[in-house]
């Protein structure tokens, strides 16, 4: 399981308010204030955050440009 960065302690896989659904798509709320989407699927988009994530981590990103990740189809 990934953590914040500074967190420690066992924590929810996902926080539930970071996903919602808009006119039947998926969405998901970053760190960075950014909303990434749509999906079709809530897995899909659970799938990307975990892609994010990573990116986000990597180092190839810094925090100050904004990140968004187009889904694939």
């Amino acid at each position: 399981m990934q953590q914040r960065k500074g967190e420690s302690g066992s924590h929810a896989r996902f926080r539930s308010d970071r996903f919602f659904q808009s006119a039947g798509d998926w969405y998901f709320h970053t760190r960075e204030g950014t909303v990434e989407g749509p999906f079709q699927y809530r897995l899909a988009a659970e799938n990307r955050l975990q892609v994010y994530i990573k990116v986000m981590n990597s180092g190839w990103m810094s925090d100050d440009i904004p990140l968004s990740i187009e889904p694939l189809n």
